[in-house]
């Protein structure tokens, strides 16, 4: 469930709080990356300070002994919520540095890929003129080869004989005639 910014500002320092209000809206969208890697690593250390509080109040509670010997309550009612006020804040700015990450990476692709075309259209330039030539220019030659052409009358003539003469060579052995 969303925290509000109301009840952060009950639950933090004003430290923290300034920490946290720089990864809300329109802040985190004005910081550059170097800016939010170092609230990155605050809100890390942070979170994790309150994750150790919270485990060792969670073994007193339970009736084992603090193994630090420090039988002092942690200070503050409400470290599961503070605890995931930072929690958000650095979900928050994880998710703006990949953004930031993934626009710069676009960026570098669309400029390589401006690059690449232009180096493309450099390697097809125009081709120079041939300068003068001839009028008429070359002409081609004429092939010596015949040309080899069958009248339609006898496409069908060469396999009709093949069949007629088969008939005649099977006629013969069994003493019948075929026309």
């Amino acid at each position: 469930m969303a925290i509000s910014c109301k009840s952060e500002s009950k639950l933090l320092s004003h430290e923290e709080l300034q920490t946290v209000r720089a990864t809300h809206h329109p802040a985190i969208y004005e910081s550059d990356l170097k800016e939010l890697r170092t609230i990155q690593g605050r809100l890390r250390t942070e979170r994790a300070k309150l994750r150790t509080l919270i485990n060792r109040s969670s073994r007193v509670h339970r009736g084992k002994p603090d193994p630090h010997e420090d039988n002092r309550q942690p200070h503050g009612e409400h470290l599961l919520k503070r605890k995931q006020v930072f929690a958000k804040a650095l979900r928050r700015v994880n998710n703006e540095i990949k953004r930031l990450v993934k626009f710069g990476a676009n960026a570098k692709l669309v400029e390589a890929a401006h690059r690449a075309l232009a180096s493309r259209r450099d390697k097809f330039a125009a081709v120079p003129s041939a300068g003068r030539t001839a009028s008429a220019g070359m002409q081609p030659n004429p092939s010596r080869r015949r040309r080899k052409t069958i009248s339609r009358s006898k496409i069908g003539s060469v396999s009709q004989g093949t069949k007629v003469a088969q008939g005649v060579r099977d006629a013969r052995g069994t003493g019948s005639k075929v026309n």
